[in-house]
Order: C-alpha cells, then sequence, then structure tokens
C-alpha cells in the first residue's frame, strides 16, 4: 500500500448511474429538497424563531406549494428580496381586515 500508486475509479460515476436507473431527477429533487429543509430548520434555530405567526392565506394549494418552495430558496439565498415580494404578491391572498365584532 505505500507505493504511491493512486486508486482510480472504477466504473461510471454515482450520477451516471443515477441516469441509467431513470432515478437521477428524483433523487436530486429529494436531495434538494432535505437540504432546503435542513437549512430553514438550522437559519430558525439560529434566529431563535419560536414565536408563530398567523397563517398564511392563499389563492390556492397549487400557489401554497409554489410559495413555500420559493420562500425556502429565499431563505438560502437563492432569490432576492425583490423577486421574493413578486410570489407574494401573485400567491397570497389579501390580508381581511377585522371586523368591528372581532375586535371587541
Amino acid at each position: 500500500m505505500g507505493t504511491g500508486t493512486k486508486k482510480r475509479n472504477v466504473g461510471s460515476s454515482f450520477d451516471s448511474w443515477l441516469r441509467e436507473e431513470g432515478i437521477y431527477e428524483e433523487v436530486t429533487a429529494n436531495s434538494l429538497k432535505r437540504v432546503t429543509a435542513r437549512q430553514k430548520e438550522s437559519a430558525t434555530a439560529q434566529e431563535g424563531l419560536t414565536e408563530s405567526k398567523p397563517p398564511k392565506t392563499y389563492k390556492s394549494k397549487a400557489l401554497a406549494a409554489l410559495h413555500e418552495n420559493v420562500t425556502d430558496l429565499h431563505r438560502v439565498g437563492g432569490i432576492d428580496k425583490k423577486t421574493m415580494r413578486k410570489f407574494d404578491a401573485a400567491c397570497l391572498a389579501p390580508a381581511r381586515k377585522p371586523t368591528r365584532a372581532a375586535s371587541k
């Protein structure tokens, strides 16, 4: 073992194998989701976010799912604030003003 020779990779790469199996896109998407979730948990813990915010109301279930993914991208630096605001405007339903009966 002390001969100083480098080991060479034998066969194809892991990515190539995933492509051959037809699961590359699925595995990559799942990996990205896991990394994003871990980064979100870490950021939440670092910021000490424990108070709950009022639930957001979305225009549709599809827009809710889209907004959640885009929010995660924003948290990890994948999109800027300006783009995030555009998604907020497109996906979130306008906030309802409290009625007099509800405020009493």
